[in-house]
């Protein structure tokens, strides 16, 4: 088993009928909120797409 301060990270490998991204314009400091990023997204819908999802994750615990 992983201890803490680790980090995580999932695959997965598949077709997928749908999936939606987003994406949003470079930030540069200072750092807006996210509330306010996410308002400029940009978003795309594929179908039909075959690939690999990966999401990594950092487990931080005093």
């Amino acid at each position: 088993m992983i201890g803490s301060n680790q980090a995580y990270a999932i695959r997965i490998d598949g077709n997928f009928n749908t999936i939606t991204l987003r994406s949003v314009p470079r930030q540069h400091p200072p750092y807006p909120a996210i509330d306010k990023v996410v308002k400029t997204q940009s978003v795309y819908t594929h179908q039909n797409i075959q690939g690999t999802l990966g999401m990594n994750f950092l487990q931080l615990t005093a």
